[in-house]
């Protein structure tokens, strides 16, 4: 299987939980360096700048404080999301390979990649993402072969009274 079909998207950039960390640290850092350009924040206020301009250093101000506040809460989800998903790969059943994707969603080990108009991931993430497809093939897989035995179950037993 592809690893960009795991993910359905056409590129997958693949990142350990450091290089993740880098590249949310340079977001922060790009983010305060544009809040920077804007000169003295707190004399901006004082000066008389239109709307369009404070209202922009507002929304930066928000940004940055929303992305400082899950750096913070972050690391105790990704460190669950992480044994979980340890745990689901191991396991190897949909359903608890689907929650673990889940939860390590919702503590961002992957998103959209801005480079390549693709998606990043965790390796261990994109590795049970790969492992999802191949237990959902499985389960297709042995579905159908539950049906073909039931047709020949079917077809070779007798449902008519014998002598009519």
């Amino acid at each position: 299987i592809q690893e960009e079909e795991a993910f359905d998207t056409h590129a997958l950039l693949v990142l350990t939980m450091d290089e993740i960390q880098a590249r949310e640290e340079s977001t922060l850092a790009s983010m305060e360096e544009r809040l920077a350009q804007y000169g003295d924040v707190d004399s901006v206020y004082q000066v008389h700048t239109d709307r369009e301009t404070s209202a922009k250093i507002d929304k930066l101000r928000r940004e940055i404080s929303t992305f400082e506040q899950a750096t913070l809460s972050l690391p105790h989800m990704r460190a669950a999301a992480v044994e979980s998903l340890k745990d689901a790969i191991e396991d190897g059943t949909v359903k608890a390979l689907r929650a673990a994707i889940k939860s390590a969603k919702l503590a961002k080990l992957t998103g959209i990649d801005d480079d390549t108009d693709g998606v990043w991931a965790l390796d261990l993430l994109r590795d049970a993402a790969l492992e999802l497809k191949t237990a959902e093939r499985r389960k297709r897989v042995t579905e159908a072969h539950k049906d073909l035995i039931a047709k020949r179950n079917k077809c070779f037993i007798r449902t008519d009274p014998l002598g009519q």
